[in-house]
């Protein structure tokens, strides 16, 4: 990666706000040089802001998954601090670092991160996971040395919920309007499931919606949205929320949702 060519690094990540799930208004931005977010509420109420963070300033944090907490429902953010990783495989590249970051919190607490990563020995990038022994997003992540998911397609950006007994795993295809699933029994071993075709790329961030789930996505440089009954049939939902990509959304305590979303589309 050239920090001085166009990149993701020429992104940010704003966030806004609603009473309906549909219509954000009150854009803030919160980080630049920063992408692909994914928004957490912890089982203690505050919220965990993932992120790809190239700090200009820190080698350290440039091409990093990060994160920042929020103990009053996105209205003030911690500062960037780099995810711990352990066992981490040796990459295909020297350059290739984790990214795309989905963060799920598990039912006894413990806290499991699903990324893409290109280790030696993949010919493309694969969805890993990894999980701390603890509710602490400062703890180690313990990374799972075989991937949750290998295939001979790129898979970026997941997209991760429990919902109806299964795990599900969504993600986008470049230059397609189908969009890869793959479910798994313990969240750590993943199958793939029939391609879902959609006037909406999954990139963003899948959510439980009443009895089903709820995908906020990526359309034209559009947030859109479109909801399942069973994680497998989805029909579009909106099409225009706010002009960015691959949102984040939360439903906050008071019933208010937060969304996070980026000012870049590759898509």
């Amino acid at each position: 990666l050239d920090p001085e060519e166009k990149g993701p690094w020429d992104g940010a990540i704003y966030s806004a706000t609603s009473s309906d799930g549909i219509n954000f208004s009150g854009k803030v931005l919160l980080f630049e040089r920063s992408g692909v977010p994914s928004l957490l509420k912890l089982q203690n109420g505050d919220m965990v802001l993932l992120y790809q963070y190239f700090s200009n300033t820190d080698e350290d944090l440039f091409d990093t998954i990060a994160y920042s907490i929020s103990k009053n429902s996105g209205l003030t953010w911690t500062d960037t601090t780099a995810i711990n990783f352990e066992n981490l495989p040796d990459p295909q590249n020297p350059r290739l670092k984790p990214m795309d970051p989905a963060i799920v919190q598990l039912e006894d607490g413990r806290l499991r991160l699903y990324f893409t990563y290109h280790a030696t020995g993949s010919k493309t990038p694969a969805l890993y996971s990894a999980t701390t022994s603890d509710s602490d997003i400062a703890s180690e992540f313990v990374v799972n040395t075989s991937p949750a998911l290998l295939t001979d397609k790129n898979l970026l950006d997941p997209a991760v919920t429990y919902f109806s007994g299964a795990w599900h795993h969504f993600t986008w295809q470049d230059g397609s309007d189908n969009n890869y699933h793959s479910i798994s029994d313990d969240g750590l071993n993943f199958t793939m499931q029939e391609e879902i075709s959609l006037s909406m790329d999954f990139l963003g961030q899948v959510v439980t919606y009443e009895d089903g789930l709820r995908f906020y996505g990526t359309r034209k440089g559009m947030v859109a949205s479109a909801i399942s009954a069973d994680g497998y049939n989805w029909e579009m939902e909106s099409d225009k929320i706010v002009q960015g990509a691959d949102p984040a959304v939360q439903k906050l305590s008071d019933g208010t949702y937060l969304m996070v979303y980026t000012s870049m589309n590759f898509n």
